[in-house]
């Protein structure tokens, strides 16, 4: 490991990395890796190959060690993206390799598409590439290419295509430092690879809100004032990036962003995320757990309360916002149970406040959502709901934290300030519609040493 770059322990980038044929100065790259180390290439097939339709539109029925990912690919782009025939799917087999990129570089107020492919035969790669251009259906913007030492270059001419390689020859993303650690900070390379520049978001709303207001008349000092603004409100911004991983049967994404330009986020004393929904039911359907920072209250108390007012309640009974952000200071959790017979869905909402302040403010939020719900207190907590019997069950608590389905995408050690489970089994099975194999699903974020870590995973039967 690296720890060259701002002293954050850093990944040195495999040789799978498609960024290796991408400028340094792009805004935002996600990278597709065919043939990824260890088992992970196996493990993405048989997980893929759980789902009916992805199985036959992958060709996925038979021995897997002889699924070539690289030429299925290029048959469902050029066959039913592109629309192209027989003799042109035919040419593309054989040179196309395993990494695919795809990235965004500036160009003044706009950005540019760029779309780099691993080939493994220079010559037969531009034959390919010059049928695609004319099989291209209508529908299909012209493309420009340009190939070089490996790799092909796909951009709106070829020009571009052609100083794209140029410059990723000179320097490359693959070797820039924010790319490097950031990566790092995602963890270990998957299936995918995403990055986004420190300069991106400015850059790319810039290019969004450009587009958007074309045609509005706008002045050259509106539009250089409306540029300030875009590049201050990002100021912060010091990159982000994933990795998109299967691991066995599971689908992982680990994705790190830069916060040190943020407030720091001090959180409140209290039980953790894991804590709040750790104790509900094990047949909860849904559920999440919130262990709420500070600025989340300050940001209720800050409320406008003539925006609340929008919601119909009136004034004797619109909970006050500094009561509210009290009443939620520690956390809270969302529990959401199994559907009932009746098609019912119940819900709770579960504060780990006691008293009659948490009592009364619980009450106030129900009328302003215009909710009939009734108000429990039990064991230092407080919980809302619209199901008796749902409600019942909470109160007794449970072990849903014990369960193998939740601790198999929730890990941790409890200390995270997000957490949220789905029970896909309850939600999805029997459905029919080919997503049975699906069976629970997870997401967890913590914020420390000025960087916010968010793990999502899902996983299968």
């Amino acid at each position: 490991r690296d720890t060259s770059v701002t002293g954050v322990q850093t990944c040195a980038l495999p040789i799978s990395q498609a960024a290796e044929a991408v400028p340094a100065d792009a805004l935002a790259y996600v990278g597709l890796t065919l043939d990824p180390s260890g088992e992970q290439k196996l493990d993405a097939l048989r997980t893929l190959r759980k789902f009916p339709e992805l199985r036959d539109a992958l060709g996925l029925d038979g021995d897997l060690a002889d699924v070539d990912p690289a030429d299925t690919l290029a048959d469902l782009l050029t066959r039913d993206v592109l629309g192209c025939g027989r003799s042109v799917v035919a040419d593309v087999h054989g040179w196309i390799g395993d990494r695919i990129g795809l990235a965004a570089l500036p160009d003044g107020r706009t950005a540019t598409p760029l779309v780099v492919v691993e080939v493994t035969d220079d010559a037969a790669a531009r034959t390919g590439l010059a049928s695609l251009v004319s099989c291209a259906g209508s529908g299909v913007p012209s493309f420009g290419f340009a190939v070089s030492d490996g790799w092909a270059a796909i951009a709106p001419t070829d020009d571009v295509a052609r100083q794209a390689l140029d410059d990723a020859a000179d320097s490359s993303l693959a070797d820039d430092d924010d790319f490097r650690r950031w990566t790092g900070e995602a963890g270990e390379p998957g299936v995918v690879t995403g990055y986004l520049a420190p300069e991106g978001p400015a850059a790319l709303f810039t290019a969004v809100i450009s587009d958007a207001v074309e045609g509005f008349g706008m002045t050259s000092h509106q539009t250089e004032l409306m540029d300030t603004n875009i590049a201050e409100s990002f100021s912060g911004f010091g990159g982000a990036a994933l990795q998109l991983r299967f691991t066995g049967g599971s689908l992982r994404m680990d994705a790190a962003v830069d916060e040190s330009g943020a407030e720091p986020r001090a959180v409140a004393d209290g039980p953790g995320a894991a804590d709040l929904i750790g104790d509900l039911p094990d047949d909860t359907a849904v559920a999440i757990g919130v262990k709420s920072p500070t600025w989340t209250k300050q940001a209720l108390a800050g409320l406008d309360q003539q925006a609340l007012r929008q919601f119909g309640a009136t004034a004797d009974r619109l909970p006050e916002a500094s009561e509210m952000a009290d009443a939620f200071e520690t956390g809270f959790a969302i529990a959401v149970g199994p559907q009932a017979a009746s098609g019912v869905v119940p819900v709770a909402v579960v504060a780990p406040e006691y008293g009659e302040e948490a009592r009364v403010v619980l009450i106030k939020l129900a009328d302003l959502l215009g909710i009939h719900v009734g108000v429990h207190t039990y064991h230092d907590h407080t919980v809302i709901y619209d199901d008796p019997a749902w409600a019942e069950q909470i109160v007794r608590g449970g072990s849903l934290g014990e369960q193998e389905a939740f601790r198999s995408v929730v890990p941790g050690d409890g200390s995270q300030t997000f957490e949220a489970y789905a029970d896909l089994d309850e939600i999805l099975g029997g459905t029919g519609d080919g997503l049975d194999a699906l069976r629970s699903a997870g997401a967890t974020s913590v914020s420390e040493d000025g960087v916010l870590r968010l793990r999502v995973e899902l996983s299968t039967d």
